[in-house]
């Protein structure tokens, strides 16, 4: 077994043939402007100040408690688009993250933004 077999990546799945490619561009520079104004706005970016503020140590709790929590999100004026998901992810390379703000463009592909939990995250507003 290959490692990509044994890793269980599915790399290749869902892309497209030569005649797809600009379809394809276009499908995946829709998701990511979606995605980004999801994280874009005011009540996400509380969220992430909120996040910011905390020691690097607490804030794999706060994703816990706070960040895959409906209600908590809900509390916090954050409503995730229906066609997204936030969730906690790993990299094959094991580099550590907090996680995720994905939307599925078709099956085996996806668009998604990463928060890593050493990084000061410059996306939030103070």
């Amino acid at each position: 077994m290959s490692p990509r077999e044994e890793s269980g990546a599915t790399w290749g799945v869902g892309l497209p043939s030569v005649k797809e490619l600009p379809k394809f561009g276009r499908e995946l520079r829709q998701g990511f402007r979606q995605v980004v104004g999801f994280i874009d706005t005011p009540a996400f970016q509380s969220l992430l100040t909120e996040l910011r503020a905390l020691p690097v140590a607490s804030r794999h709790r706060f994703v816990r408690n706070v960040v895959l929590d409906d209600k908590e999100l809900k509390k916090r004026g954050i409503r995730l688009p229906s066609e997204m998901i936030m969730q906690r992810s790993r990299f094959g390379d094991r580099r550590r993250n907090l996680f995720c703000v994905k939307k599925y463009i078709r099956p085996g592909l996806n668009v998604n933004v990463t928060f890593a939990p050493d990084v000061r995250i410059i996306g939030a507003r103070a």
